[in-house]
This record gives structure tokens, C-alpha cells and sequence, in this order.
């Protein structure tokens, strides 16, 4: 009876704590869960990007210069700013003595090593940042890029806004909302310029039309954007040309292969205009020009002149000729006339491959007619003369008459 008592007693405490085992066994299995949920992958350096620099003697050098970028475990891309404060670079460069230098850069467990290469080199530096004053009409927003032009390279070499725009800095405030006169400075590297910005109410000139051409081009010649463009027609009338929207107009063509015939097209976008074109590739006459024909002429001191008096035609391979206002937008003209000075000035026109040069001579003497020009100056004066002559004629006739 004491055994069966007492195993009744045992099953008893056994049922009782089988809840509790298992709420502590759940409570658990929870925390351990929610742990699990809690934990963050561990973000790992990736790749370090250097890069080999050439560096002028004498320059400067900076660890920023061979830096390329961080990219980490989870993508994320990492710029010199950054990793400065925990980047660790090691290696000397002597930028004052030719050589090559290796340059160890370590991030996180990364690390990558690039050469600095110390050497006698141009220096490319800004040589002018070129700007332009506009006038803005009232209520119309302000863009940094509306009063810049272009900045020039000290190696010739000019940087359009697209490639300068992440780098260059614009202060100033315009309010294109109240009329007035606002300056806009841009520095970029050691180089500073300032444009003035006029608010005003004006009429706001919409571009109206861009007028391009479809053009053939003979297989192996050089394809230029310029070539399919004719002009762009403004809401005032005025017709800008190559050279003058060339920084500014979007070209989006096809792959143009002018080794092999086919048409592509040629798409050009200005403001809020496009207009497409096709350039088709295969085999035509090349049209050249054969020979520029000009004349020499004599002017007066203090006179006008202009390129287009020297000008007679240019022949072109098919026996056509083009006038001035066919070639003038492609024919350079080297040389110039002071009229202010006498002299003789040599001018020279080139076209395609083709020059030829006039002289320009500037005099303060009386210029004496040209050849078929002496002739009508006689008969002008003749015919000044024989002017009074009839009228005493008739005077003297007119007398006898009365006295008879």
C-alpha cells in the first residue's frame, strides 16, 4: 500500500511540473529566436581601388591622387572622403627627384598597392574660365550652366559644363522673380570668373525651328555633326549657326561606320527642339573645291573693308561655283586689314584643302580709276561741259530772236 501511495505521489508532481518544463522550454526556444533575428551580417571590404599616377617634378604629391574607391560586401561604394580617417597609406614619393615610386593604400582587411611614376611633364593647368553676361526674363529659373561658355585648358584643350560641372563651384543667388542685376561668380581649381545675370521683363526667345539636311557621304570619308546642321531659327527671327550653338546642342546618332554603306540617323536637340537627319554611307562623287579665285583691291584710308570684297567665287570639282554666302560659314580667313593705316596687307583664304591670298592695299592718295573707269570719267566731264555750252546757246538765240 506504501508503494502504490507513493508512486501515485511521484506521477502526481510528474503532470504538474510537465507545464512548466515546457513554458520554460518555449520561453526558451523565444529568446533564442529573437537573438538569431537580431544579428547583423558583418560588412567586409570588398575590392580597394588604386590607380597608377604620373606626376609633374616639383607637383605636389597627395595619397588622393592614386585613391579609386572602396566598394563594400553589401555594394555600397565608398569615396576618398569617406575612408580618409581610416585609410592607411605607406610608401615615400620624392616629387622632386624622376622615378617610381610604390604606394601601399590598406583598408579594413584590403589592401592594394599603385605606382607613382615622378617625371618631366606639362603641367595642365586652367588657363580661363570663359563666362557670359545674359539677360534673364522675369519669372524664367536660372541655371549655372546659362552664363557659362567653356573653361580653356593651359594645353589648348576646352572643357565643356558636362565635364567640369561635378568639380567646378557657382556662388551667388539670382532672383528670377524680381528684376535687377545679379552677379554669379565660378571657380574652378585656382581660376575665378564672374557673370552678371539681368532680371528683367522681356520677351522670353523660344528656339522656333531646327533646320537640319540629309547628306550623303562617300565611303571612307570623315562623318562631323556639324555637317547634316543648317541652322536653328529663334522666336525673334534670328538664326544661330554651328558656331554658335556647338557647346550647347545634344547630338545622338547611331554608330556611324563610314566604311561601310548604309543610312544612319542623326538626331539634334536644342532647348526643347529636335530635329533628325540621315547621313547615308556609300559611293559618290567627292565633290571638292578646285580653285578659290580672288582680286586685289585699293582702298581709302579710314574706309571699310570686309573679307567678302576680295572674294570672286570658288570653282568646285563638278563644275559648279559657290558664291560668298554658299562658303562663307566654312572658308577661314587668315590675315587682317588695319584701314586706319596705310599699307599692304596680305589676306589668305583657305577652303577645304585649297588657299589662295589677295592684297589689300590701304592709301590715303587719291585712288585713280580702274581700268573701264577712265573712260566714263571723261564722258562725265564732257558731259558737265556741255551743260552751260547748250544753255548759252539757247540764251544767245533766244537774244537774236528779240532783237530781230
Amino acid at each position: 500500500m506504501k508503494k502504490v501511495s507513493g508512486l501515485f505521489i511521484t506521477m502526481l508532481l510528474l503532470s504538474l511540473s510537465a507545464p512548466m518544463i515546457s513554458l520554460a522550454t518555449d520561453e526558451v526556444s523565444t529568446t533564442s529566436s529573437t537573438k538569431k533575428e537580431q544579428v547583423t551580417p558583418v560588412l567586409e571590404v570588398k575590392n580597394l581601388f588604386v590607380k597608377d599616377v604620373n606626376l609633374p617634378t616639383g607637383t605636389k604629391w597627395d595619397a588622393s591622387l592614386g585613391f579609386n574607391g572602396v566598394e563594400m560586401s553589401d555594394g555600397t561604394k565608398l569615396a576618398w572622403k569617406d575612408v580618409v580617417n581610416d585609410l592607411i597609406v605607406t610608401g615615400d614619393v620624392n616629387s622632386e627627384q624622376p622615378g617610381t615610386y610604390p604606394v601601399t593604400y590598406t583598408y579594413g582587411n584590403k589592401k592594394a598597392t599603385m605606382n607613382v611614376t615622378v617625371k618631366m611633364m606639362e603641367v595642365v593647368k586652367v588657363q580661363a574660365i570663359s563666362l557670359k553676361d545674359i539677360n534673364l526674363p522675369l519669372g524664367i529659373e536660372w541655371q549655372p550652366i546659362n552664363s557659362f561658355n567653356y573653361i580653356e585648358m593651359s594645353d589648348g584643350t576646352k572643357l565643356s559644363w558636362e565635364k567640369v560641372a561635378k568639380d567646378i563651384k557657382v556662388t551667388g543667388v539670382v532672383d528670377s522673380q524680381k528684376q535687377g542685376v545679379y552677379k554669379v561668380s565660378y571657380s574652378y581649381e585656382d581660376q575665378q570668373g564672374t557673370a552678371n545675370v539681368t532680371v528683367k521683363d522681356m520677351e522670353v526667345i523660344k528656339v522656333q525651328e531646327i533646320s537640319v539636311k540629309d547628306i550623303n557621304l562617300p565611303i571612307g570619308e570623315k562623318w562631323d555633326a556639324s555637317q547634316n546642321f543648317n541652322y536653328i531659327l529663334l522666336s525673334n527671327g534670328v538664326k544661330l549657326y554651328w558656331k554658335d550653338v556647338v557647346n550647347d546642342i545634344k547630338v545622338d546618332q547611331q554608330a556611324i561606320d563610314t566604311n561601310q554603306p548604309g543610312t544612319h540617323k542623326v538626331t539634334y536637340t536644342y532647348d526643347d527642339k529636335s530635329a533628325s537627319a540621315n547621313v547615308t554611307v556609300g559611293i559618290f562623287e567627292v565633290i571638292k573645291v578646285q580653285q578659290i579665285i580672288l582680286k586685289n583691291t585699293t582702298i581709302p584710308n579710314g574706309s571699310k573693308w570686309q573679307t567678302s570684297d576680295n572674294f570672286v567665287t570658288a570653282k568646285m570639282s563638278d563644275g559648279t561655283e559657290r558664291n560668298w554666302a554658299e562658303i562663307s560659314k566654312d572658308i577661314k580667313i587668315i590675315g587682317t586689314v588695319d584701314t586706319n593705316k596705310d599699307g599692304v596687307y596680305k589676306v589668305t583664304y583657305r577652303l577645304e584643302d585649297k588657299e589662295e591670298t589677295a592684297m589689300i592695299t590701304v592709301t590715303s592718295k587719291k585712288i585713280l580709276p580702274q581700268t573701264g573707269e577712265s573712260k566714263s570719267t571723261i564722258m562725265f566731264v564732257i558731259g558737265v561741259l556741255l551743260i552751260p555750252l547748250a544753255a548759252g546757246i539757247m540764251i544767245y538765240k533766244k537774244k537774236k530772236i528779240n532783237l530781230d
